[in-house]
């Protein structure tokens, strides 16, 4: 067996709104031992343009970080990013770091040219993803999610872009986009339904905002998304319904109608969500056994993207150190 050599790298998730740097330590187990996130995603940018290579070195220069490899999954090989790669195709292995697709650069830091090696997505004929499918294979090498996932499982991201990824025997066959995060900011901050909404109660919770929300899942799976959106509105001004109580209605709205077709389901459905309470109550409410339900926890979510980093960097550097 081959020693890696690799002592540290980052680790980057570069998506269309949110930049984040890892600095991670690798030994016995890995550690992040630090971290850097900012609101200046690719869309922030030109693309192509070599403002990427320059904030990023700012940021490795706030960091303080020593120069280390560089991995960058996300939005940054998107046709609005730092280069553009073609994507991985379906079926796509989500076991080990094999399919990922990737190209590596070099930018100048501290008087080094360092290796920057960013990762591409993955297409079907008619959807596609930047950045999950990194998350996704570092969420499979759960031991806890690895059994669902070497027979068949659904894989629900949540997001600005949510997926429902289809795994079959350790291969992603399938998944399907749902603009649900984007549309929920946009009706909330930007429609006339802004005015009947609170906004910044999103952060809050109780029993009232979730009945509330339970209505909003009831209804769109009754009656459909189109047809309900603008009760948002009359329930606030016919019924006088608080506009916290209705962030949470059309929050409801959206989700249940991303999730109505689930309740009918068989299959194991992993719920890979930093925030799953209204996601989880979605499913219940629509039917869903609880025991086909797997919650993964905010822990086991947070260094996904990292464990997929690290694993392609030591398997890339094994081979590179094999005699072989």
């Amino acid at each position: 067996m081959v020693t890696p050599r690799i002592t540290a790298f980052l680790s980057c998730d570069w998506g269309t709104s949110t930049f984040r740097l890892r600095l991670v330590q690798c030994g016995i187990r890995l550690e992040v031992i630090d971290e850097l996130r900012s609101d200046r995603g690719v869309r922030s940018f030109d693309a192509g343009a070599d403002g990427f290579e320059v904030y990023l070195r700012e940021v490795m220069e706030a960091m303080d970080a020593p120069p280390v490899p560089v991995l960058i999954s996300g939005m940054a090989s998107s046709s609005v990013g730092w280069k553009e790669l073609p994507y991985a195709h379906v079926p796509f292995n989500v076991t080990d770091t094999t399919g990922l697709h990737h190209e590596s650069l070099t930018i100048r830091y501290r008087g080094a040219q360092l290796p920057v090696h960013l990762f591409s997505g993955v297409r079907t004929i008619s959807d596609i993803m930047r950045g999950e499918e990194s998350e996704l294979v570092g969420i499979l090498t759960l031991p806890e999610i690895r059994a669902a996932a070497t027979e068949q499982c659904l894989v629900i991201m949540p997001g600005t872009h949510c997926k429902h990824v289809c795994i079959e025997n350790g291969r992603m066959i399938d998944f399907t986009t749902f603009m649900t995060g984007e549309m929920f900011e946009l009706l909330a901050c930007q429609s006339i339904l802004r005015a009947t909404v609170d906004w910044e109660s999103l952060g809050e919770t109780s029993k009232a905002y979730d009945a509330s929300f339970v209505e909003g899942v009831c209804a769109a799976r009754d009656h459909g998304l189109a047809a309900t959106l603008f009760k948002t509105r009359t329930r606030g001004v016919l019924d006088g319904v608080g506009s916290s109580l209705n962030l949470r209605y059309l929050l409801g709205l959206l989700i249940g109608d991303e999730m109505k077709k689930l309740g009918h389901s068989s299959e194991p459905i992993v719920l890979a969500a930093q925030y799953p309470h209204y996601y989880k109550i979605a499913l219940e409410t629509l039917g869903l056994s609880s025991s086909q339900l797997i919650c993964l926890t905010p822990g086991q979510l947070a260094h996904a993207t990292v464990r997929t980093h690290a694993a392609w960097l030591i398997n890339q550097d094994a081979a590179s150190s094999s005699p072989l």
